[in-house]
This record gives structure tokens, sequence and C-alpha cells, in this order.
């Protein structure tokens, strides 16, 4: 009887993937248009604003709610997939990137990195790295930090972004580790209440914000999060988005090109003087089908390599066996709980500092 619940949890973890992926792009098309200097009718923007609060982090919480599957494997796999999966796309796409870009800083340069859409992946990628030295805390600890930490003075929108995110990476994975909470939270008629504040912070966030990234706000967000996840688990849901569930399989195709082909537009707009509008109506049917074609076609060498890195089976096999028990639970003796602390204190000080000092 597992068989079944799983293909569920992975059918509405699919549909919400997707349903992220779509917004980004229905964001990200006419932004750019708007970025390059057209004249984008306030009322697309505003419209956009009306998901922010939910977007990324819906995204952040469904990639939380992998890590516990991922660190069950030994390090050497657990590290290889995420360098695979992860910092691979990052390097292949974002050295696309830069070579469509103006070019006016060195390929290295922080800004190449961080502020275009593939700051995700950048995220995700660290949050992944020092999840294995997080795990003697408690799972609370790696949630609330960087959303208090989100409320410092000072902070730019991108720190503050990092932090935001980062709390709901490892919500996630808490969410994970108390399935039955879950469960209970998703079957209670109370929880449709939620419309209420979810859709009041909406309608607030665009009159009178927007207010980007701030920890204290986080639970609003948290409760759209809980919203789209019991929509999403609707039987009638599930029977009308078969084409969002192929979206989310293929998230990191749709993620990666969809950037690409908007600049493209921006060109051929240009070109031939298409209004906002339609320029950005036509980006988001070019993404979408374009990403189909480039989805269906990842299955295989050679697209596959432009998503995950190549690597020899052998070699593959020898570096997945990899282990440190000491950060994983199991038999033997257990390394001191103190020392064990004292590494996930300061693996997450590391993240909260590299989210100040770097993002």
């Amino acid at each position: 009887m597992a068989a079944p619940a799983a293909r569920e949890r992975a059918g509405w973890m699919d549909t919400l993937r997707g349903a992220a992926i779509l917004l980004v792009i229905l964001w990200h098309a006419p932004s750019v248009l708007r970025i390059h200097g057209f004249d984008v009718p306030g009322v697309l923007i505003l419209l956009n604003e009306t998901f922010a609060p939910y977007r990324m982090p819906v995204l952040m919480v469904l990639s939380g709610l992998l890590l516990q599957r991922s660190l069950n494997k030994p390090l050497g796999g657990y590290l290889l997939g995420k360098l695979r999966r992860i910092l691979w796309p990052l390097l292949v796409w974002g050295m696309l990137n830069y070579a469509l870009g103006d070019q006016e800083t060195p390929v290295w340069s922080k800004v190449n990195w961080t502020t275009p859409y593939l700051w995700f992946l950048l995220y995700i990628l660290l949050f992944y790295l020092v999840a294995p030295f997080l795990r003697p805390l408690p799972r609370w600890v790696p949630v609330l930090a960087p959303w208090v930490v989100s409320q410092l003075p000072g902070l730019t929108q991108d720190e503050r972004r990092f932090m935001f995110l980062a709390g709901f990476f490892f919500l996630g994975a808490l969410v994970a580790a108390r399935d039955d909470l879950l469960q209970r939270v998703l079957a209670a008629r109370a929880t449709w209440l939620l419309a209420l504040p979810v859709v009041a912070f909406s309608l607030l966030f665009v009159l009178l914000g927007p207010w980007r990234y701030y920890g204290v706000l986080a639970p609003f967000s948290v409760a759209g999060v809980l919203l789209a996840v019991k929509v999403a688990r609707l039987p009638s849901v599930e029977r009308l988005t078969g084409p969002l569930r192929f979206v989310g399989r293929h998230s990191i195709v749709y993620y990666c090109t969809h950037f690409p082909l908007l600049l493209a537009l921006v060109w051929l707009a240009g070109r031939l003087a298409l209004p906002a509008t339609p320029a950005a109506a036509l980006g988001v049917l070019v993404c979408l089908a374009l990403g189909t074609l480039v989805a269906r076609a990842s299955t295989s060498p050679p697209v596959a390599w432009l998503f995950v890195a190549p690597w020899p089976q052998r070699s593959r096999a020898h570096l997945e066996a990899v282990d440190v028990p000491a950060l994983r639970p199991g038999p033997g003796p257990a390394p001191s709980t103190a020392a064990l602390t004292a590494v996930s204190a300061v693996a997450l000080t590391g993240l909260l500092a590299v989210g100040i000092r770097f993002m």
C-alpha cells in the first residue's frame, strides 16, 4: 500500500512545482520587457505581485521536503548528486547567460551569479551542502534562525532573500519529518480559513508594499504554502493538472531555458516594434512550447548534459560509496553530542555569514 501513497505525494508535489514554475515565467515575461525599456501595463506587474509572497517559498519548501531522502544516502552519493544536478546546470546556464549579456563585469563577479534568475540554483546548492552538518540541531533552528537574521537592519534585499528562503527550505525538511502533523492540518476543514489571511495579505502586499523577504511576515507565506498544498491534493485538481505535473517533473528544464528565451524575445520584440502585452504573452507561450520540446529531449544525451553532468559509471559508484558515519545516525559508537552540536552551530553560522557577506 506504500506505493500508491508515494505516487500521490509525488503527484501533488509535481503539480505545485509546475504551478510555481509557471508563475515564475509569468512574472519574468513582463518584468524582463520592462527592464529593457518596454512600456509594460502596471496591471501585469500588479497581478504578478499578488503571487510574490508564495512563488519562491513553494519551490523552497518542495526542495526541502526531499532533503531527508537525499540525506539517507552515503555522503559521497549525496554530494555527487547535488554537484551533478544543481552545480552543473548552474555553471552551464550561468555561462550561457553571461555570454548573452553585456559582459560588463568579469565572469566570476558576484553579480553574475546572485542577481540573474539562476540565484535559485545557487541558494539550494548552498542549503543542500550545509544540510548534512545541521542534523544534530533541533529541526526548527535552521528554520527560525535565518528568519530572525532577515530582520537585521542594514541588509540588502538580496541578503534578506537568502535568509528568508533558507527558512523555507529547512521548513520543508521539518514538515517532511512531521508528516503526521501535516496530514492532520491538511485534513482539517478549518485549513480553508487560511484563504482569508492569504488573500488579505496579497492585497496589502500589492497596494501598500511590497515588503520583500522579512522573516516577521513569513507566517503569511507559510499559510499560502499550506493552502496551495491542500488545493493541489484535491482529486479534482489532480485530474486536471497533467500538464502542470509534466512541467513540475521537468522543472529544471523550464527554469533554465525560460530566461534566455525571454532575452531573445526582447530582441525580437524590439525589431518588430511589438507592444509589451502581446510580447509578454508570446514570451510565455514560447517558453512553455520550447521548454516542453527540450524537456522531452532531455531524457537522453546530449540534451541531458545541459542539465545533469555526465559522469563515468564506475567512478560514480566509487564516489557514491564514500560516507562519513558521524554525520548520519545509525549503529555504532555515537560521536560526542557536544562536538556535533558545535559543528552544526558553526555550519549554520557559516551559512548565515555567507548570506550576509556574499549574497
